[in-house]
């Protein structure tokens, strides 16, 4: 099994993410990573780019989100489509 990135922020995340999606998607085929995940912070604002640009690379997406709440923190993943 390969290694995959579950905690990932892009240009999504304000302060937090630098790289387009992509980017990211670009970085994780040259790795040759079959799996990426997209956490940007507080939403899912990149979703939809970033599952058109994944697939583009031969990647399969995984959604996800990092949630903030003062000093506490959460990543979520989606399991399937319907969470």
């Amino acid at each position: 099994m390969s290694f995959v990135h579950l905690h990932t922020h892009s240009s999504y995340s304000p302060m937090w993410g630098v790289p387009t999606v992509k980017t990211l998607c670009q970085a994780a085929q040259s790795q040759g990573q079959d799996y990426l995940a997209l956490t940007d912070t507080n939403g899912l604002y990149g979703a939809i780019r970033f599952l058109e640009v994944a697939r583009e690379h031969g990647l399969k997406p995984i959604l996800g989100a990092e949630l903030v709440s003062g000093q506490h923190r959460a990543v979520l993943l989606a399991k399937n489509v319907t969470g």
